[in-house]
């Protein structure tokens, strides 16, 4: 996919939470809860193992983590894009810059 926005939506989409019956965890332990992954063929949901579902997207680990943290366990919205975000910088005026390359020169 092209638009790393749209790849997380459809991520977050394709992925639901399992709360389990019995988990044995600590009390205020780091664990959370488990993702199933789902992707649909002629209007039917599929699961399928998280392996299969990155290899046939063509993302990684750190990918679907991400997306999930942000925002994605609750389906409500996917964070778009923050890289390159920074907005105008200062641009130097051209009579600096020739004044520079003839100095360089």
């Amino acid at each position: 996919m092209g638009d790393s926005t749209r790849q997380r939506a459809f991520i977050v989409k394709s992925t639901t939470t399992i709360e389990l019956k019995h988990q044995y965890k600590k009390k205020n332990g780091n664990r959370s809860s488990n993702n199933a992954f789902f992707l649909s063929l002629d209007g039917t949901n599929y699961r399928v193992c998280k392996l299969f579902f990155m290899v046939t997207q063509n993302v990684g680990n750190r990918t679907i983590r991400t997306t999930l943290k942000k925002g994605g366990y609750n389906k409500e919205y996917v964070e778009g894009e923050l890289r390159g975000n920074r907005g105008k910088q200062k641009k130097l005026s051209p009579d600096i810059v020739t004044l520079v390359t003839n100095h360089i020169n």
